[in-house]
């Protein structure tokens, strides 16, 4: 599985941009229809409405004047959560089990003594497992098995006030260690303050 990322290089690349002089002018400064096709993709792409607007050359204001105004371009500008957290799992899921993907590289062939030639290939390029990725993906699929935190239950009851505290201490370490697969050792000279 690949990875999904979007940059707003890809995104503008792929926008069916209007021209400016096809735009409508007027009340609505360069509002035109096809501009809600091309906010669903950046709105798609994770873009926020600052980022929007600077994008389309417009004040964020201008941008809210165009959402109370036209509906469309408001359902445009909503952020699709679902989608976007399906993305984002889909892209945490390769990075943490490794995914292999093609690029293009430029090689030099050399086609007579004295000259080469560019010929573009496809190179098959492997990326491995995250392993942070793949801790953090088991901790929250798997907690049963892959969790830091241990539940230790003690049963009884303890008087406080007519209890030698080194002595329950030292009792206390004596059980817990016994549950251990090797024991615990500590070191303690008495003192005495207590």
């Amino acid at each position: 599985m690949q990875p999904v990322t979007v940059s707003p290089k890809v995104v503008r690349a792929t926008i069916n941009r209007v021209p400016a002089d096809q735009r409508k002018r007027g009340s609505n400064s360069d509002f035109h229809p096809g501009l809600v096709s091309e906010v669903a993709e950046l709105t798609a792409a994770g873009w926020n409405d600052t980022e929007i607007a600077a994008e389309l050359g417009v004040s964020p204001r201008t941008l809210y004047r165009w959402k109370l105004a036209h509906a469309d371009f408001a359902a445009a500008l909503q952020f699709n959560d679902k989608a976007a957290v399906a993305r984002v799992k889909g892209a945490f899921f390769a990075k943490a089990s490794g995914y292999s993907y093609i690029e293009q590289q430029a090689i030099k062939v050399k086609t007579g003594e004295h000259t080469e030639a560019v010929e573009i290939v496809d190179v098959v390029k492997h990326v491995p497992p995250d392993t942070t990725s793949g801790i953090f993906f088991l901790k929250n699929r798997d907690a049963a098995n892959w969790r830091d935190q241990q539940n230790l239950e003690l049963s009884g009851a303890v008087d406080m006030k007519n209890t030698d505290l080194r002595a329950f201490a030292l009792s206390l370490l004596a059980t817990i260690s016994a549950g251990l697969a090797s024991p615990l050792t500590i070191e303690n000279e008495p003192t005495d303050e207590a």
